[in-house]
């Protein structure tokens, strides 16, 4: 019995430790919703169809802004749908990410972000859609793992996280 107890206790404290975003393999939280660090290496899939291949930063990045911006994008008329990213994908002949014979989610909603913004970008209503998706960004609950930086509310983007405990070396004369 006190062993149960002992185990219940356990388990109620690791979960505590990652009620609040933070913890083993979780790379970012947008309002509770998390982004595991295995969503961020299948995002890394698309690396090679990227002029400039991303880094697991600019990948969990992206993975935030989609989180906000693809809700407002639908509630906009300017949604992209799963099926649309992955036609977007059979188009670049990206088959060879599939998972299964899938694109895996991640992807699809990297492919979507990309998609949606473009198409903001060209509407007459594009302005006041990124405003929304800005005051979004701007009041949504954001965490980041430190493995990724700390998050700037301001810039709605990661920032080099201070590590007080790494010293640099002094060159010696």
């Amino acid at each position: 019995m006190a062993a149960s107890a002992a185990a219940m206790a356990l388990a109620a404290t690791v979960m505590a430790g990652c009620a609040d975003g933070r913890g083993p393999g979780i790379a970012a939280s947008v309002d509770g919703t998390v982004i595991s660090a295995e969503e961020v290496d299948e995002g890394m899939a698309l690396a090679p169809f990227y002029a400039q291949p991303p880094n697991p930063t600019a990948i969990v990045t992206n993975l935030i802004h989609a989180s906000i911006l693809l809700p407002v994008a639908s509630d906009n008329g300017l949604g992209v749908s799963d099926e649309d990213a992955a036609s977007f994908l059979d188009g670049l002949d990206a088959q060879s990410i599939q998972v299964d014979g899938e694109y895996t989610q991640p992807v699809l909603d990297l492919v979507r972000l990309s998609l949606a913004a473009e198409a903001a970008n060209s509407a007459p209503q594009g302005q006041q859609f990124f405003g929304e998706v800005n005051e979004r960004l701007a009041t949504a609950d954001i965490t980041l793992s430190p493995r990724y930086g700390d998050w700037d509310e301001a810039t709605a983007q990661p920032v080099a996280a201070a590590r007080p405990w790494l010293v640099s070396p002094t060159p010696t004369q």
